[in-house]
């Protein structure tokens, strides 16, 4: 299970550069991207324990293109996962990243950023409900490859990974992790 994400990985590197030449890459102006996949995420903090855990994961990113291989945006990542004794997790990254496209007729990117993240923990005992939640700094990086499927629309397989300090903007409550999202976007240049 835990080669999932590597393999995923790899595969997406390993995309030609024929794949995305079928159509143009065109890069201009206002450029989104809403995904969807599998997160890996560990999240830590002050008095709980944590291992890690798979589930739902979600990116939305609005932006654009500064040059036809160089995108600023914003963006926001986010995992969630319900566990069989109603206790919920979830965590929200909102950072602004650079797209960097080394090769401009080519589909592949690479980007880094930074940003906050959003730390909620749901938990559930003896019918009392307790939510603990934080903000910490964190940083972004990933890659991914737009497959061109019309002028103005790719399919965007991606992987991020992201990290956030062990840090609270709560007294009571200090919260890190890192996270891993693996999925497919829908991307509009």
């Amino acid at each position: 299970m835990r080669l999932i994400p590597v393999v995923l990985l790899l595969s997406l590197l390993s995309v030609s550069d024929t794949a995305g030449a079928q159509k143009p890459q065109i890069r201009k102006g206002f450029t989104a991207a809403v995904g969807l996949g599998l997160g890996s995420a560990l999240v830590s903090c002050d008095g709980c324990t944590s291992d890690r855990a798979n589930g739902l994961g979600l990116r939305f990113m609005f932006g654009g293109a500064l040059k036809p291989n160089l995108i600023l945006a914003g963006e926001a990542e986010g995992w969630s996962k319900t566990e069989l004794d109603n206790s919920q997790s979830g965590v929200t990254w909102t950072s602004f990243v650079t797209l960097w496209y080394p090769k401009p007729a080519s589909g592949f990117f690479v980007k880094g950023g930074v940003g906050i993240s959003s730390i909620s923990i749901l938990t559930q005992s003896a019918g009392r409900t307790d939510r603990l939640e934080t903000l910490a700094p964190g940083l972004v990086a990933g890659a991914g490859y737009d497959i061109r499927v019309g002028r103005t629309f790719s399919l965007t397989p991606y992987a991020t990974l992201l990290y956030a300090a062990k840090a609270g903007a709560f007294d009571r409550f200090r919260a890190g992790g890192n996270l891993l999202n693996v999925g497919l976007a829908t991307t509009w240049h």
